[in-house]
């Protein structure tokens, strides 16, 4: 096509070409897109807003779909993750190591589509085609599907695997091929350098993390409360002991004498060290500008009379007219 056409310095054409990996899909598997096509990305759209959303529709109208719509999503995606936290699931394969070790990292959408790829592995068949050092060479292929087969090479001390069809690439998912070799060669455990993290069940740990302050202010907040219900149940508790004895009584003053002392001692010494630390702040004040005098206006004091009938007097009241009158000429 570049000879048949001269689009050797053709600059549209080799801008294009400069860009070839995110519209060949050939070529774009080397990069990160959770398996979703450009295609698709208005097709995902369209079907979550298409249920109520159409073209004639305001953008008022739009904003409230919207906004229901967001709020079901959280509220669906707070409910899988409860789930996938508190819950174990379960497969109708046995639970092998591999298995098993996914449906301890993976969250529960992504533990299905593992669960998938490993069925799809155990139709599989593998046949070792080389040895280079410690790196195996295999090749992966299913009788069941016309697929064509895969290369897979797997380095056995440093368990890095690679697969010539680029899906974990794609998706940083773990395709069938690669399981395939994985539970020939007795794997117990998916490598860490193949679980992303937000395909885990811990995805949101770092945002549960930055809440944490507030949830530990609010807690010791409720841990005042509680000391304080409980401070005045035992101090009534006690009084109430004390109310026909009156040696018991004397002791209780005194009791709280010694508190109230080192109580208000602890509060002096804490005001003291505030106050300290707020004087050493330094803070810039902006002094209110000097009035200017209107036109008409005297700084003059008025005497009581004049105040007295200005306070009594009914001022006038205009009020806008509710409709616009029709112009005459004559």
């Amino acid at each position: 096509m570049v000879e048949e056409y001269g689009l050797h310095n053709n600059m549209w054409f080799q801008r294009l070409y400069g860009l070839k990996e995110k519209w060949c899909t050939a070529l774009n598997r080397n990069f990160f897109s959770a398996g979703i096509l450009s295609s698709q990305w208005s097709e995902s759209t369209n079907h979550a807003l298409g249920f109520q959303a159409s073209k004639t529709i305001s953008l008022t109208e739009f904003y409230h779909i919207f906004e229901e719509m967001v709020k079901r999503w959280r509220s669906e995606e707070e409910r899988n993750e409860f789930n996938s936290i508190r819950s174990r699931p379960t497969s109708v394969y046995p639970m092998v190591d591999l298995l098993d070790h996914a449906a301890q990292v993976y969250n529960l959408a992504l533990f299905r589509v593992f669960e998938n790829e490993f069925a799809t592995a155990t139709g599989t068949r593998a046949v070792e085609c080389g040895t280079y050092g410690s790196t195996l060479s295999y090749i992966v292929h299913s009788s069941a599907c016309s697929e064509i087969p895969h290369h897979v090479s797997f380095d056995c001390d440093n368990l890095l695997i690679e697969c010539t069809c680029r899906k974990f690439q794609e998706m940083r998912m773990l395709c069938y091929h690669s399981i395939r070799i994985l539970h020939i060669r007795s794997i117990s455990e998916i490598p860490d350098r193949y679980i992303l993290k937000r395909w885990t069940k811990f995805a949101k740990k770092d945002v549960w993390d930055k809440l944490l302050p507030n949830d530990r202010r609010k807690a010791s907040i409720n841990d005042a409360i509680n000391w304080r219900r409980e401070t005045l149940i035992n101090f009534n508790k006690l009084i109430t002991k004390c109310f026909n004895v009156p040696e018991a009584r004397v002791i209780l003053d005194k009791a709280y004498a010694t508190a109230h002392e080192a109580v208000h001692a602890l509060s002096t010494s804490t005001n003291v060290e505030c106050s300290t630390t707020s004087s050493t702040q330094t803070t810039n004040q902006i002094p209110d500008p000097k009035r200017s005098i209107t036109k008409g206006r005297s700084r003059r004091k008025k005497s009581g009379i004049t105040k007295r009938n200005t306070k009594g007097a009914k001022q006038t009241q205009y009020e806008a007219p509710t409709y616009t009158p029709i112009p005459r000429l004559f």
